[in-house]
């Protein structure tokens, strides 16, 4: 499977879950090329979630970083869970 074969499923899985993505891009997972989504979810009776997903594939292995926080309060946490995908390694 490609990086753009699996991107596709994942996007499908998550548009599927009823949420409201936002962007959908390339994005590097620490050292390797990958794809990420973000979106909003949760319904009226809760607070409004958002989501930043990174995934990328080494040989037959999938690696997912997920970022979820309030919306309120996403985009102040949203550089440090940056810095923690940017340093992510697979050995």
């Amino acid at each position: 499977v490609t990086l753009e074969e699996y991107s596709a499923m994942q996007f499908d899985s998550i548009s599927r879950q009823g949420v409201n993505i936002s962007s959908l891009e390339e994005m590097a997972l620490g050292d390797l090329m990958g794809h990420s989504v973000s979106y909003t979810h949760g319904n009226n009776n809760d607070e409004k979630k958002q989501t930043l997903r990174i995934w990328t594939l080494q040989g037959d292995k999938a690696y997912h970083f997920i970022y979820t926080a309030d919306s309120q309060i996403f985009s102040q946490y949203l550089p440090t869970a940056q810095n923690m995908a940017n340093s992510f390694r697979v050995k």
